[in-house]
């Protein structure tokens, strides 16, 4: 029998009759854990947690004596304890776990101490408060679900076991976004002119109007949709999707913590200006991993801001990167969070770069004269014009195609409007293309790269084993695959390069490739020589 420390036990008796006679119950007597007996009267507790024996016996008026009887009580006060677990995709920017409508929340929950002497979890409750504070309610976990309403919550899960302890809390706050599914996602409007691409899907709340060359590689999601001249958009056009949120990430909360812990003393002096990130004249400028945060960024004359490993950067101002200045260019966009916190430009021309998810609810993007923005965009309005720009979905910038005739490939800044091109978008049909690790083996200090062709997937995991069958590393890749050279002209495919310290050895792969419950399988081999 389990119990806790304030389970109430009773014990009751009754003299059974014996040719119609019977002399009345007069006690009933019990000890606990052999200690002494005591006379019974009420119910009492086991306050001490763990394995207990209880003995009683009664007794009727003329002193006849049952046998004793015997119970084992284990009492059980550990409450269980719950966590929650995020599914892929999902990020985190400056401490807020960001997650799509599409990612599964798993709650779990143990019952801990000894084997045996534990009464087991009965249910898993949890509950949603959203920014407004409006709850769900308390709701019992069945199973894996999703939050398709974006914006942001508090989670909050808590287990009871079966003598009724309960757990305490686990609690997280997270945003839900579309942001890492969309190339750009747009509040208000999109007005494209002159030959800008944009590749991968964009969302509005409100207008996208193409006028002249421009083309969408992608789907479009928005209120009014409007094509004009040689205007194209490739993938489906159809209404926004009910609950569009222009602001599903708390602001007030990056910005708290932002101004609290920030890493701006990293930063050389010469590089700020009244609170500004500054760079110009062929400036090269490395920001390590951590949160930064300025009044605005003016980057110009070619300069080049990298990123070395996990960057936020909190934005209260405009954001100008033009005369083939760069930021992040070299890198993963998912290395780089630039959130922009109040009504600002975000203005790119002249042949400047960045690769970054950029959060601007309040921003207007202004993407003229040969820009090459690669990641995920959420502004306020957009306007894309000029030539030879291009807004791409992924982990890297744009890649410009050569010039017809076999020349040699260029970036976007360097070449005529008559000669740059890209392709015409990520293939929509599901099918396993090649599939391969480069270079293999990998030496020295050399990184395996995986190379996946799938067309577009919803996600594409990869995990890796030992020869003996250990997991060694795994990874998930979401949004639409990269514009890419492999030496035989400009295809579409997911990479992921694995970093970090590899032991030498022969390394087993399997690939799996979903989209909409179809799923892509490969397996392979490849080796790393240190």
């Amino acid at each position: 029998m389990f119990v806790n420390q304030v389970s109430g036990l009773a014990l009751s008796g009754i003299d059974i009759s014996s040719g119609g006679a019977a002399s009345g119950l007069m006690l009933t007597k019990y000890k606990l854990d052999d200690v002494v007996w005591q006379v019974y009267s009420g119910s009492f507790t086991i306050p001490a947690e763990g394995l207990h024996a209880l003995v009683y016996y009664s007794l009727d008026k003329v002193q006849n004596s049952e046998a004793q009887r015997s119970q084992t009580i284990i009492v059980d006060n550990t409450p269980p304890v719950a966590t929650i677990k995020l599914g892929a995709p999902r990020l985190e920017a400056f401490g807020l776990p960001v997650i799509t409508p599409e990612t599964l929340l798993t709650l779990t929950a143990v019952d801990p101490g000894t084997a045996g002497l534990t009464s087991g979890l009965k249910s898993v409750y949890y509950e949603l408060i959203d920014a407004n504070g409006n709850t769900s309610g308390t709701l019992n976990y069945i199973e894996p679900f999703r939050i398709p309403a974006q914006g942001t919550y508090l989670v909050r899960c808590w287990a009871v076991d079966n003598v009724g302890n309960i757990g305490n809390l686990a609690e997280m706050k997270l945003a839900v976004s579309a942001l890492q599914n969309d190339a750009l996602v747009v509040v208000d409007r999109l007005d494209m002119t002159g030959s800008a691409d944009i590749t991968g899907r964009v969302e509005s709340m409100g207008v996208v109007e193409l006028n002249g060359n421009p083309r969408i590689l992608g789907d479009v999601y928005a209120s009014s949709i409007t094509l004009k001249g040689k205007a194209q958009i490739t993938g489906i056009q159809a209404p926004v999707a009910a609950g569009f949120n222009p602001e599903p990430l708390d602001m007030a909360y990056i910005v708290a913590r932002a101004s609290a812990i920030n890493n701006n003393t990293l930063v050389p002096a010469q590089y700020v200006r009244g609170g500004g990130l500054v760079a110009s004249a062929n400036m090269d400028l490395t920001l390590t991993t951590g949160t930064y945060y300025f009044n605005g960024i003016d980057l110009s004359g070619g300069c080049n801001v990298r990123i070395d490993g996990k960057v936020d950067i909190l934005v209260a101002g405009d954001v100008k990167i033009t005369g083939g200045s760069s930021l992040n260019a070299d890198g993963a966009s998912s290395g780089l969070n630039l959130v922009i916190s109040t009504a600002s430009e975000l203005i790119f021309t002249g042949g400047g770069d960045l690769a970054a998810y950029v959060y601007a609810p309040y921003a207007e993007l202004k993407l003229t004269g040969n820009a090459l923005l690669g990641g995920h965009y959420f502004v306020k309005t957009a306007k894309v014009s000029g030539t030879g720009n291009i807004l791409q979905s992924g982990e890297a910038l744009p890649a410009a195609a050569p010039a017809p005739g076999g020349g040699p490939k260029t970036r976007a800044a360097a070449m005529p409007a008559s000669n740059f091109g890209v392709l015409a978008g990520p293939d929509a049909a599901f099918r396993l293309g090649e599939v391969y690790v480069f270079p293999n083996p990998a030496k020295g200090t050399e990184a395996p790269v995986f190379h996946i062709e799938t067309g577009i997937a919803d996600s594409v995991k990869i995990t890796i084993y030992t020869v003996s069958g250990r997991a060694a590393h795994e990874h998930t890749l979401t949004g639409l695959p990269a514009e890419l050279d492999d030496g035989n002209g400009l295809s579409y495919a997911y990479e992921y390069t694995w970093s970090g310290h590899i032991p030498s050895g022969v390394y087993l792969y399997y690939i799996e490739a979903q989209k909409a419950g179809v799923k892509l399988k490969k397996t392979g081999k490849f080796a790393v020589v240190r």
